[in-house]
């Protein structure tokens, strides 16, 4: 499965198993109720676009965004990756900075970046595991 679309269905939370979904590359979370997300969703590592508006997570303008990552890019210019096979890890994360403990979307969070350089997993082509 590459596309899984679990728009507007009233979740307040979703499943660790998604990791049993190795292939996934799109997911869509539009229209819950979600204030959370699973650490499995970090580990699809095929996931390229997930979708998350009007849950009860706090949205990052896409140009704020953007402007972070072009301003961290600049900074750390001198060690970004260039060499054949290396590629170049981004991190986008939120965390609630408020002085409060209960069960509730976070009014105040903070937004930040983080780039590594990854160098190749393999010791010459990659190769597909499957056929």
């Amino acid at each position: 499965m590459r596309v899984l679309d679990l728009s507007g269905q009233q979740l307040t939370s979703v499943s660790v198993a998604l990791e049993d979904y190795p292939e996934l590359e799109v997911l869509r979370l539009d229209d819950n109720a979600l204030s959370a997300l699973p650490a499995a969703i970090g580990r699809l590592r095929r996931l390229t676009e997930l979708h998350l508006r009007r849950n009860l997570l706090p949205e990052v303008p896409e140009a704020l965004f953007l402007d972070g990552v072009k301003a961290l890019l600049r900074e750390d210019a001198a060690w970004l990756p260039s060499a054949p096979g290396t590629s170049l890890y981004v991190r986008p994360f939120i965390f609630a900075t408020e002085p409060f403990l209960g069960v509730r979307p976070a009014k105040q969070v903070l937004f930040a970046v983080i780039l590594s350089p990854v160098g190749g997993y393999f010791s010459g082509a990659a190769r597909p595991l499957k056929k």
